[in-house]
């Protein structure tokens, strides 16, 4: 073949080579790099036909990612081009060639001729290309052809948080038990009733939640607070009932009312109208009527201590236990009728240890954890014959007993050894 003929030839096939090389650079850099950026176009592809949103705009952003990560892959690939030259040489290595061929570009040698068959100097690899093209491709095919389910068909919410559930029965045990004022509890009603209303997408929301809580929370510390409020009635009363100081008697039974009144819950006014509201009328009770309303006073404050333990459990009326003697003056009829039962007995074959048969109190099915199961009030016992009148401290008469050792170590002997190697 004529050297003018064979040149064309041999510059055509090492740009061709060198073109092929740069091509396969550039495709192994930008592979990774284009699954990397097909990872969240899929995700924004399906959160868009999920929400009806328009799909142009992302089609175009797709399409500026896409360019985006050619042209990345592009500028990392670019030292690892051939020119050329630099291929002109590889098809002399690959064929055999010597140094013809760039012995024939500076002119000093005569052009091979062009073999009969051409054979391949390099060789693809394009198993890992593939593999993070292939997976990006099939990302974004199931972005686009993956169904969406029908958000309405999902099962909606099962009711209210549990928060407010609790809260709600609450108000109801409140209400049966009929010792808080009724306008204090519909307040609270009102306000869990809003927090009822919020549609039920938005039941657990972190702000609705979190008032559920604040209202439980509210209505729980409000409710212990008037218990114990009862509960002090309830031990003045008793104290009273029992001969004590009754101008001491009165004054806590005032404090307590006084908490009864101007609390977070209030008491039910009927039953405030009916306590002995001062010492008058506190003398005015005979000691059984005392024991009886210190009784169901005591009772009211374990109730209403224990509404949250109590959810559940049935909820008695307190409201119809009440005496029918309070509020007809000085005693009532019958002058009060004997004290309410509150002694141990004792235990029956029958009977279960440490269950609650073995106590004859009433009705335990409101009672909860920590509950208070009585009150008495005594006196300090004296023996005269004892008393032997005030002594100065100064003037007891008593032998010493010396100088005595406060603190007393008991040592090992190996401790004991390594103190005196120490103090020598």
């Amino acid at each position: 073949m004529h050297p003018e003929v064979a040149r064309p030839y041999w510059e055509r096939r090492a740009r061709t080579l060198a073109w092929w090389i740069n091509i396969g650079a550039w495709l192994e850099q930008f592979a990774p790099v284009f699954f990397a950026a097909a990872t969240p176009a899929a995700v924004a592809i399906y959160a868009v036909r999920r929400q009806g949103g328009p799909q142009l705009p992302l089609a175009a952003g797709i399409g500026i990612l896409a360019v985006l990560a050619a042209t990345i892959a592009l500028w990392r690939a670019r030292a690892g081009f051939y020119r050329t030259a630099e291929a002109r040489v590889l098809l002399e290595a690959g064929l055999y060639l010597d140094n013809r061929l760039t012995a024939a570009t500076e002119g000093v040698a005569h052009w091979p001729g062009a073999p009969a068959k051409s054979e391949p100097v390099i060789r693809w690899r394009l198993q890992a290309p593939a593999g993070w093209i292939g997976a990006a491709a099939a990302l974004l095919a199931l972005s686009v052809l993956a169904p969406i389910g029908d958000a309405s068909a999902l099962p909606a919410f099962a009711g209210p948080p549990p928060s407010l559930v609790q809260t709600q029965g609450m108000i109801t045990a409140l209400q049966a038990l009929k010792l808080v004022s009724p306008a204090d509890l519909e307040k609270l009603a009102e306000r869990a009733a809003e927090l009822a209303r919020r549609p039920p997408g938005s039941q657990f929301d972190h702000a609705a939640l979190e008032a559920a809580d604040a209202l439980r929370e509210q209505i729980a510390t409000a409710a212990a607070s008037l218990g114990r409020d009862f509960e002090a009635a309830a031990s003045a009363i008793q104290a009273a009932a029992d001969g004590g100081d009754l101008k001491a008697a009165a004054e806590r039974l005032a404090t307590a009312l006084q908490g009864m009144r101007d609390g977070s819950l209030t008491a039910n006014q009927e039953l405030l109208s009916l306590m002995p509201g001062n010492l008058a009328e506190l003398t005015g009770l005979s000691p059984q009527q005392l024991a009886q309303l210190a009784q169901q006073l005591g009772l009211a404050g374990a109730q209403t201590r224990g509404i949250l333990g109590a959810l559940g459990r049935g909820q008695g009326e307190f409201g119809d236990a009440l005496p029918s003697w309070l509020g007809q003056g000085n005693g009532g009829p019958g002058g009060g009728g004997e004290a309410a039962p509150l002694t141990l007995k004792l235990p029956s074959p029958t009977e279960t240890k440490g269950a609650a048969e073995g106590l004859s109190i009433g009705d335990l099915s409101r009672a909860s954890l920590g509950d208070k199961l009585s009150t008495s009030a005594g006196a300090h016992e004296a023996d005269p014959a004892k008393l032997v009148g005030n002594t100065s401290a100064g003037a007891v008469a008593a032998p010493a007993l010396g100088g005595d050792a406060v603190w007393v170590n008991r040592l090992t002997p190996a401790e004991r050894a390594a103190l005196k190697g120490f103090f020598k």
